[in-house]
């Protein structure tokens, strides 16, 4: 072998130690790279064509173990793509549900602007006819009794001698000058149980909150949260300035901000005749609202079909239903979301609808006619 030859292995290595030097690893002495090499040769020849001996039993096992290990670090990889796949997907829907929730919003505030609404005058009286079922706890779990009609009959131009009506039968109506005890009660004898939302309706009146006043126009004792008709035409009806005012007042609830004004936003939406532009308005400040999704098909306390939108509230869903067709308003509900205090997710726990809204000269008396509602 020429000194020539000699020279080129120790090349070689120069070159390779080179090559690795930044990454620390380890050179082979340069005779056992010479025995490696020799075995790798031999090896190579065994499994050329015509060679009469077998590759050894650990070179078999390792040529199905490198495919083998490969399946797996695929597998994994299709795991891991899958899982980020799946969250990709999860987060598109709900960003589309949140764009689906606005769109159908911006079809019911055109439709309020466009639908006739009554205007009424001092000493006349809102009334509203809806449907309401409220769930019981039973041993079988939560049920939903028959539904109750439910009439409410509201002054114009102030928050008291609201007369209200369940089933044909008079349910009571607070004095015209109640005191603070049965203010917080609600109507009936004073000493009785506080009503329950489904039977509170409009006549749960409370002072302004938060610094918030009656406007001019309203009487004494208006409210956001428990407003006349004469109050609401006071409020704004730019869905950004509205959103703030509900904001404002919510900030003083035991629940967060935003839970508390969609609350607020779907009790002024239950038994109240809304002016138009605030009808609009209000469907405006829910889609700002962060949280506010498409539900899907849902139907109200009376049947009817329709398309929800909703806002998680703990374990629960406060949902509006509208008309997939006219967008108008048809109900709410409250539903279960999740598996939680032995209810399980899906379970209807409120639930009502607007049968009609008018104006009427004297309470308790409904209309001659049947009134649509205005959603």
């Amino acid at each position: 072998m020429t000194g020539h030859e000699d020279d080129a292995p120790d090349a070689a290595r120069d070159r390779a130690a080179h090559r690795w030097e930044r990454y620390d690893v380890p050179e082979l002495p340069h005779g056992r790279r010479l025995l490696l090499k020799e075995h790798m040769m031999r090896e190579i020849n065994r499994d050329l064509p015509g060679s009469a001996e077998p590759a050894p039993a650990w070179r078999r096992w390792r040529l199905v173990a490198v495919p083998a290990a490969a399946a797996v670090l695929a597998v994994g990889g299709v795991v891991a793509v899958d899982t980020v796949d799946r969250f990709r997907h999860e987060e598109a829907s709900a960003a589309a549900g949140v764009d689906q929730a606005a769109q159908l919003l911006a079809r019911a505030s055109a439709a309020a602007l466009a639908e006739p609404v009554p205007d009424p005058r001092d000493g006349q009286f809102v009334y509203v006819k809806s449907q309401t079922r409220s769930g019981r706890v039973t041993d079988e779990g939560i049920t939903l009794p028959p539904p109750t009609l439910r009439e409410v009959w509201a002054p114009v131009s102030g928050p008291q001698n609201v007369v209200v009506h369940e089933d044909g039968k008079p349910f009571g109506a607070p004095p015209a000058q109640p005191s603070p005890v049965s203010e917080a009660k609600g109507p009936g004898a004073p000493d009785g149980p506080n009503p329950t939302p489904s039977t509170a309706g409009p006549t749960g009146k409370t002072p302004p909150a938060n610094g918030e006043t009656a406007a001019s126009g309203a009487a004494a004792g208006d409210s956001l949260t428990a407003p006349s008709y004469a109050y609401l035409k006071t409020l704004p009806t730019d869905p950004d300035r509205l959103l703030a005012l509900v904001r404002k007042v919510a900030a003083d609830a035991d629940k967060p901000r935003d839970d508390e004004a969609f609350v607020i936003f779907t009790d002024l939406l239950r038994e109240n005749l809304l002016p138009p532009a605030l009808r609009a308005a209000v469907y405006g400040a829910i889609a700002k609202l962060p949280g506010v999704t498409l539900i899907g098909d849902a139907t109200d306390a009376a049947g009817r079909p329709g398309a929800a939108i909703g806002r998680d509230d703990g374990d629960t869903s406060m949902q509006l239903v509208f008309d997939k067709q006219t967008a108008l308003l048809l109900g709410q509900r409250e539903v279960q979301r999740r598996d939680a205090h032995g209810i399980a997710a899906g379970t209807v726990l409120t639930t009502s609808a607007v049968l009609a809204v008018a104006v009427v000269d004297e309470a308790g008396r409904p209309p001659a006619e049947p009134v649509p509602a205005a959603g």
